[in-house]
């Protein structure tokens, strides 16, 4: 496409490439190497990539990887902000028409992550204008493992911590949810190419229904973790091993082999565990589906709002969030509406259920925290600070323009 400059690779001879943005300007930085070495090595052939790659204790470079060449710098960019949306569109854009031949291509964010919580980025306007309303809420915690990322401060007047994911220590900067899927959307654009296979994210809590709906225009299917992720993450090595060899014919296969792999990776260490890892299609009706089931709940208040309630306090939630497994959840809610004798709530969750499984492509679960884990989160506010801390920033997805979750809970009960 004209104004597109694809990146000058030395292998394009093959049928699968990975397009990652290694958020490495933070305490992660020496995993960054370590992946980068995974992917080489466990690359047989037929598998290219292209890296955007960003460290605590240097610039950021475009890296190319393949079977026949290895690793190669092709590009020294000097210093970035990982969380600046033009910069990483152009990247991924230059990267798609570099291998705007290949039939198979999976794009990754890789970094610490935190689902729809703590995205007020600083240098976003919207966020500036209004930081004096948002108040951080108590039921706000520090976690641990992949996600547990340097403290930056706050913003000026509001406290808001800064979190997010592709965090950038040297300048401050983080993507938002909302915010990635722009930059997908805004890359694909110059491409030539409508979609993906896959868009997969190596941080923690991004396996939400919110983040997983906010991706879906760009790609096939989204592969995500509920949970926190170990420190070393994917293991990129198995993963890439297993495409060089079965080849995968579709972004439902190489997203199957993806989370396969992960299982497979963690099995054996009890002391990593709990892991979640699930892969959900995007052209099913999840989001139509629930939409049915916050329709029925405004039908059946004010009970409704108790049955929202004890179904979130008996269910699954993940890393001390008011983050909920969403099949356990529909699971809960309509067995509070069939002990309420509501046959409207019950319809909408159990073709909410049909929906979902559906979706989902794989799913894993290992340890006892997260048995019964379905795939994916929802959020769920516990309390009125939660609500109003979070929300602030949820309100702007997707999910919530299609759904209605947020300005449901936020409306009084009506009798």
């Amino acid at each position: 496409m004209p104004g597109v400059v694809p990146y000058p690779i030395r292998d394009p001879r093959v049928s699968h490439a990975v397009l990652v943005l290694f958020g490495g300007d933070n305490n992660l930085s020496d995993q960054v190497y370590r992946d980068v070495g995974e992917m080489v090595a466990g690359n047989m052939g037929g598998v290219g990539v292209l890296a955007l790659a960003d460290f605590a204790d240097r610039g950021a470079v475009v890296l190319e990887l393949s079977a026949r060449i290895g690793a190669r710098v092709v590009e020294s960019v000097g210093e970035i902000n990982t969380g600046d949306p033009d910069m990483l569109a152009t990247f991924l854009g230059r990267a798609l028409r570099s291998y705007a031949h290949v039939p198979h291509v999976a794009i990754g964010f890789w970094d610490h992550g935190s689902g729809v919580f703590e995205e007020h980025d600083p240098e976003s306007p919207r966020v500036r204008a209004r930081a004096r309303s948002v108040v951080r809420g108590a039921g706000a915690r520090r976690l641990f493992r992949r996600d547990r990322a340097p403290v930056r401060g706050s913003s000026p007047a509001g406290g808001v911590a800064v979190r997010a994911m592709l965090n950038d220590d040297t300048n401050g900067g983080l993507l938002t949810t909302r915010e990635a899927g722009a930059v997908l959307r805004r890359a694909l654009a110059g491409s030539g190419r409508d979609r993906v296979d896959l868009v997969f994210s190596d941080t923690c809590l991004n396996g939400m229904v919110e983040v997983t709906h906010e991706l879906a225009p760009s790609t096939d299917v989204v592969v995500g973790s509920q949970d926190l992720e170990p420190a070393t993450g994917w293991d990129y090595a198995l993963w890439f091993r297993r495409t060089s060899k079965l080849r995968p014919a579709s972004g439902s296969e190489w997203a199957a082999l993806a989370v396969q792999s992960y299982r497979d990776a963690y099995a054996l260490r009890p002391a990593d565990h709990p892991v979640t890892l699930s892969a959900f299609r995007t052209d099913r009706d999840v989001a139509p589906s629930f939409a049915g089931v916050v329709d029925a709940l405004r039908g059946a208040e004010p009970e409704a709002r108790d049955w929202v309630d004890r179904a979130r306090r008996d269910g699954l939630s993940f890393a001390r969030r008011d983050s909920y497994d969403l099949g356990d959840f529909a699971v809960r809610l309509r067995r509070e509406a069939e002990r309420r004798g509501n046959h409207r709530v019950v319809a909408a969750s159990s073709a909410f259920l049909d929906a979902y499984d559906d979706a989902r492509v794989a799913e894993i679960h290992l340890g006892s925290g997260v048995a019964g884990a379905t795939g994916l989160a929802l959020w769920i506010p516990s309390n009125r600070s939660e609500l109003a801390v979070t929300g602030d920033t949820y309100r702007d997805l997707r999910w919530e323009r299609d759904v209605g979750w947020w300005s449901y809970l936020a409306q009084p009960a009506q009798p």
